[in-house]
C-alpha cells in the first residue's frame, strides 16, 4: 500500500491526472494536440505561416515518422529559430528567407520540403518522383516562384529537385 499512497500523491507536469480512486490515467494527448495545433494555426498558419520540416513530410506521405515537435515557418516570428512549448507540445518557429505571401507561400513550403527531402524520405525512386509530382499538383506550386527564390535556398535543394525528378518545371 506504501507505494500506491506515493503514486497516488505524484503528480507530473500536466501529464499525469489522478481520479479519486487510486489508478493513474494518462491525459489524452489527441486533446493536447489539437490544443497545440488550434494555437499554431491561430498564431502563425492564419497569419500567412505554414508547417514545415518532419510533419511536412508525414502529411504528403514521405515518411511514416511522427514529429515529436511541430516546426512552423512563419513572417512573426523575430529571431532566426524559437523554441516555445504549448500544453507539454514544442513549437519550433523559424524566420521565413523572404516574407512569406499568398504568392510565394506553396513554393517556399515546397523548398523547405526540398531541403529535407532527402534526410526524412522513406521513399525512393519513381514512387518518390510520383509522391513529389502529386504533390506539386496538390499545393499548386508556382515553379516560376521557384526560380526567383532559388537563390536563397542551399545548393542540395537543387540537387534534390533534380533527383525528384522535377527539373522539367524549372527549364
Amino acid at each position: 500500500m506504501r507505494g500506491h499512497t506515493a503514486i497516488s500523491k505524484m503528480v507530473v507536469g500536466c501529464c499525469l491526472k489522478k481520479p479519486p480512486e487510486t489508478i493513474i490515467v494518462f491525459a489524452d494527448d489527441k486533446t493536447e494536440k489539437e490544443d497545440a495545433y488550434r494555437y499554431i494555426e491561430k498564431k502563425y498558419l492564419n497569419t500567412g505561416g505554414y508547417v514545415t520540416g518532419l510533419q511536412l513530410a508525414n502529411k504528403y506521405g514521405f515518411t511514416t515518422q511522427n514529429p515529436s515537435c511541430y516546426e512552423v515557418c512563419s513572417n512573426e516570428a523575430t529571431t532566426k529559430q524559437r523554441k516555445q512549448t504549448v500544453d507539454c507540445n514544442t513549437i519550433i518557429v523559424y524566420k521565413p528567407v523572404t516574407d512569406i505571401t499568398k504568392k510565394n507561400k506553396p513554393a517556399l513550403q515546397f523548398l523547405d520540403l526540398m531541403s529535407v527531402i532527402d534526410k526524412y524520405s522513406e521513399i525512393t525512386g519513381e514512387e518518390l518522383v510520383a509522391k513529389l509530382k502529386k504533390y506539386v499538383e496538390a499545393v499548386k506550386v508556382d515553379f516560376s516562384v521557384v526560380k526567383e527564390l532559388l537563390p536563397l535556398y542551399p545548393d542540395k535543394v537543387y540537387r534534390n529537385i533534380y533527383e525528384g525528378g522535377l527539373m522539367g518545371e524549372l527549364v
